[in-house]
């Protein structure tokens, strides 16, 4: 059962974090990072919950070093815009936003990321 502990504890914390327990499910993501340090699920659920929880650097930290390999990835850009305009870096923000806009400027209709990222530069530039 060892080698299915991250899949567990990544589970788990999916289940945790809808019932709002963000703190637990931060909680069982990191405990569950140890048994595969590389799992990018649950390296993506950590910056998600450190986001909501207002670590915002911690966050950016995160989602810096899961782009760091895949530089034109528009969800790892769209998570770290996400964590730079929490933060209150709007700049780096757009920055990272306008990538994933032109990663999905063909994306499919219904294709739902692509929807939220043209909702959110619509939203942030209504921002004064």
């Amino acid at each position: 059962m060892l080698c299915y502990k991250d899949k567990i504890g990544y589970l788990r914390g999916k289940l945790l974090e809808k019932e709002g327990k963000l703190e637990d499910a931060l909680n069982m993501y990191t405990e569950s990072l140890l048994y595969s340090p590389s799992h990018y699920e649950l390296r993506k659920a950590i910056g998600r919950i450190q986001r909501l929880l207002g670590n915002y650097s911690q966050s950016i930290s995160i989602f810096e070093d899961l782009l760091k390999g895949y530089p034109t990835s528009g969800e790892r850009n769209f998570d770290l815009a996400k964590s730079y305009y929490a933060d209150g870096n709007r700049i780096k923000a757009f920055e990272h936003l306008e990538i994933v806009l032109n990663v999905w400027e063909n994306a499919d209709a219904t294709y739902k990321p692509a929807i939220e990222a043209r909702s959110k530069w619509e939203e942030w530039n209504q921002i004064n």
